[in-house]
């Protein structure tokens, strides 16, 4: 089962050749995290807003909880251990994956950086 960054949602939402792709490898079973529903709120003119919540109506929403949070703790402390720095919620957003073992499917590479993420990049 697959889960959507919101560089996936992005790709997706703008009708792009990656979005396409992108579309094409999510079943009917699809997820996103509580951070990317933010992140595309956040990114979204007002004017959007209805077409951004059709979109979302297509995805579960999957929530950070604590076991999420020792997930994305242990994700930083490797990171940092290893002197590799990425956005938080992209940490924020692995560790929801990782908990609820999802693919990520994202076009953002510094989600190779962690070990042990399911991740899918599209380029």
């Amino acid at each position: 089962m697959h889960c959507l960054d919101t560089s996936a949602a992005i790709e997706i939402l703008r009708g792009s050749e990656k979005g396409r792709e992108i579309k094409e490898l999510l079943s009917d079973d699809a997820f996103i995290t509580a951070f990317s529903v933010h992140e595309l709120f956040v990114g979204t003119h007002s004017s959007q807003s209805k077409t951004l919540e059709e979109f979302l109506k297509n995805f579960e929403v999957l929530d950070y909880n604590s076991e999420c949070a020792s997930k994305s703790a242990a994700i930083e402390r490797s990171l940092s251990r290893q002197g590799k720095k990425i956005n938080v919620i992209d940490v924020l957003i692995a560790g929801i994956c990782m908990n609820a073992s999802r693919t990520l499917i994202s076009t953002d590479n510094d989600f190779r950086k962690i070990n042990g993420l399911d991740v899918k990049i599209i380029d």
